[in-house]
């Protein structure tokens, strides 16, 4: 399992990098300006946020706990991996539309709201009774 985790990471970095390097070409070449270049690097970051965000709900397995905080964990996970994805859904999305100007403090408001949320349900996850249902 391990191994295969590291050759998807190096897939995926190799696939950045790859992205990155075919960006910077293309400006040296008079292809594409400065700004999509910049542009580009930051969408291939916001859907790598979106990538590593669909393994959070996998990721934690063989947890020794009770099967209600069992439950409540999977579910902070799956409550994590959503609004990660949705992170960097829009984190990529502001990178290619909006100006300049805004995209970087919009796009870290968007990834800091989505931590926001998840770390208030991991509060909540961890102070509930044993008893209780899952969390959001």
């Amino acid at each position: 399992m391990i191994q295969r985790q590291v050759l998807l990471g190096a897939l995926w970095a190799a696939a950045i990098l790859g992205g990155a390097l075919a960006l910077k070409w293309a400006q040296h070449s008079h292809l594409v300006s400065g700004e999509v270049v910049q542009r580009g690097v930051e969408v291939i970051i916001g859907l790598g946020l979106t990538v590593y965000s669909n393994f959070i709900p996998k990721s934690v397995r063989g947890l020794r706990v009770s099967p209600e905080r069992a439950a409540r964990f999977q579910a902070a996970r799956r409550l994590s991996g959503w609004m990660f994805t949705l992170a960097g859904l829009g984190f990529a999305a502001i990178w290619a539309f909006a100006p300049l100007s805004i995209a970087g403090a919009t796009s870290m408001a968007v990834v800091g709201g989505a931590m926001a949320v998840v770390l208030v349900n991991m509060g909540i996850c961890l102070t509930s009774p044993k008893d209780a249902s899952p969390a959001l």
